[in-house]
């Protein structure tokens, strides 16, 4: 089965103040599955991210 993964259920498997029992259970079951991602996907990600490195004081553009 394939599924279609978005910014937030990623983020809130690998950030260490993320996590939710939702998405643990999803990554859980996935087994054999292919995931997609939708083309924003990448723009929220680096939003996100460039986020999480300024309130951890990384300079993320020099």
């Amino acid at each position: 089965m394939n599924w279609s993964l978005d910014c937030s259920m990623m983020l809130a498997a690998v950030l260490p103040d993320g996590g939710s029992a939702a998405s643990d259970r999803f990554f859980a079951r996935l087994g054999e599955a292919e995931l997609w991602v939708p083309a924003l996907f990448w723009y929220e990600l680096a939003g996100v991210l460039s986020r999480v490195a300024a309130r951890a004081g990384v300079a993320v553009f020099s």
